[in-house]
């Protein structure tokens, strides 16, 4: 895992597996790592912007091999925002840019990754891509 907070790096560590690796850094500029089969973020997209997200994307498609996969869980519109009621006050702009899983999925496309959505709500989703 990589994370910019060493609080957060300490508790990921207490309950994951004994063979994850955790690393100081910021995604905006990611870590140089080998032997990586699973990517997760959760809950850091929305802080970063389209060419932000690329960076991402980018390093995840040179980091994987084929058939590795990349699990992104975030705030992002999963359904097309006015078809959704009592959705004010889920996404405060002030907290982050808010992407639709859409614009993410073929983007991930675009980055050899076949990405599939799954529904938690319709601000809050996963998204699961695997690189070709």
């Amino acid at each position: 895992g990589v994370d910019c907070s060493a609080r957060m790096l300490d508790r990921a560590r207490l309950g994951a597996p004994k063979n994850c690796e955790w690393v100081w850094g910021d995604l905006r500029q990611p870590p140089k790592v080998e032997g990586l089969t699973l990517i997760t973020a959760n809950y850091v997209l929305h802080h970063m912007d389209r060419e932000e997200l690329r960076t991402i994307w980018r390093w995840a498609q040179r980091t994987l091999p084929p058939g590795g996969k990349l699990v992104l869980g975030d705030l992002f519109y999963s359904v097309p925002p006015d078809q959704v009621e009592g959705i004010d006050g889920w996404l405060d702009p002030a907290l982050g840019e808010y992407h639709s899983a859409w614009e993410l999925m073929k983007e991930l496309e675009e980055h050899g990754f076949q990405a599939v959505l799954k529904v938690l709500h319709p601000v809050i989703g996963n998204l699961t891509a695997m690189r070709l």
